[in-house]
């Protein structure tokens, strides 16, 4: 018999904590029974409901074999003790502190709904109710989790077959709009210079927000740009080419600040040469983008945001010959945003050698 869980060993038979409220397994049924919070009750309750439903068995009886032993009542494994596994084993992949955020936030999510089902005992149709509770994006998002926690599951030899292998993806609608070429001439024509500079390093480094603001001086070393992106743990390492020279000089200013894009005039809520926030890159980016009336046609979600910049980008390089995958810190094109890479300690090596402002450089001058 599997050892219980510490947190249930000193508990009566049948009777299981999950977080904070305790739980009665029937040894009938299987199902389980919510016994509330209070610890001295739920075990009056259980000792109680154990002398009423498990039938004793004399010690002659258990010799002769005149009555066969009643089965154990404990569970081959609770979904939310393997979870409490799954999560070891997540630790040890090394996640960036986001992924790994993000992962732990769907495990618990998980655990509530599945957690005190037996691992062995949990059928697809249950992971599909599970699944079409959630919005199509989220459905995607723990479908992908729980089919690799249930992979890990059979690795370890606690169960045989994945439940989740035969559900399906769900269809995602595409909302937001592309930000098209010309539509970025124009935001950067209206835009101050700080948020130039960021609409600049971003088309062509291709980097996220979170990126880009935490670039410094000390990131530049040897003409190459060097980053840790925050989402994927990925190193890469820019080679500062001459269009990418170009666009770092009209970032630097005066005022010896060690960001790269900095604020270059103070407010009431900032300081001359401190760095910008992602959350600001967004607001200043969409203020700009609908003071000029584009897009005014969609819905707000719809509308194209700064994080499309990235896509522009990567659209440009493609269409002058070169593969953007690199850039964009992803190591294959089947790379999805959740992608977990055990050799992330290697460098990727970028060179943006293709001068994808070359055709609008002029545009950049104008007044808006």
């Amino acid at each position: 018999m599997r050892p219980r869980n510490p947190a249930n060993r000193a508990l009566p038979v049948n009777l299981y904590k999950n977080g904070r409220y305790y739980q009665y397994r029937h040894p009938q049924t299987g199902r389980y029974h919510g016994m509330g919070t209070d610890r001295a009750a739920a075990i009056r309750a259980a000792h109680q409901l154990n002398a009423q439903l498990i039938e004793p068995i004399s010690l002659t009886e258990r010799v002769l074999g005149t009555k066969r032993q009643a089965p154990s009542t404990e569970p081959t494994l609770l979904f939310s003790d393997w979870l409490d596994t799954y999560a070891t084993l997540l630790d040890e992949r090394g996640l960036s502190s986001l992924s790994r955020y993000n992962r732990q936030r769907q495990v618990e999510r998980i655990r509530a709904a599945l957690g005190a089902l037996d691992l062995s005992t949990i059928t697809t149709r249950r992971i599909a109710e599970f699944l079409d509770a959630q919005t199509p994006r989220q459905a995607n998002a723990y479908r992908s989790v729980l089919n690799d926690c249930f992979n890990e599951a059979i690795a370890k030899g606690h169960i045989t077959t994945n439940p989740v292998t035969v559900t399906k993806n769900k269809r995602v609608a595409t909302q937001r709009q592309r930000l098209t070429l010309e539509d970025f001439q124009r935001i950067h024509a209206a835009s101050p210079i700080h948020l130039q500079n960021a609409l600049d390093l971003g088309l062509i480094t291709l980097q996220r927000r979170e990126d880009l603001v935490s670039l410094s001086w000390s990131d530049l070393r040897d003409g190459v740009l060097e980053l840790q992106q925050h989402k994927t743990g990925t190193r890469l390492r820019i080679t500062v080419t001459k269009p990418l020279a170009r666009v770092l000089d009209t970032c630097r200013s005066n005022l010896d600040s060690p960001w790269i894009i900095h604020y270059r005039r103070g407010s009431p809520h900032t300081r001359a040469g401190d760095p910008i926030a992602k959350q600001q890159l967004s607001s200043m980016f969409r203020a700009v983008r609908d003071s000029l009336g584009l897009y005014a046609e969609l819905p707000i979600r719809q509308r194209p945001s700064f994080h499309e910049i990235r896509s522009l980008g990567a659209r440009l390089y493609e269409a002058r010959g070169m593969d953007p995958q690199t850039l964009l810190g992803h190591k294959s094109r089947q790379m999805t945003e959740v992608y977990l890479d055990s050799r992330r300690e290697e460098w990727l090596v970028a060179s943006p050698a293709v001068d994808i402002l070359e055709n609008f450089r002029e545009s950049f001058d104008k007044p808006s």
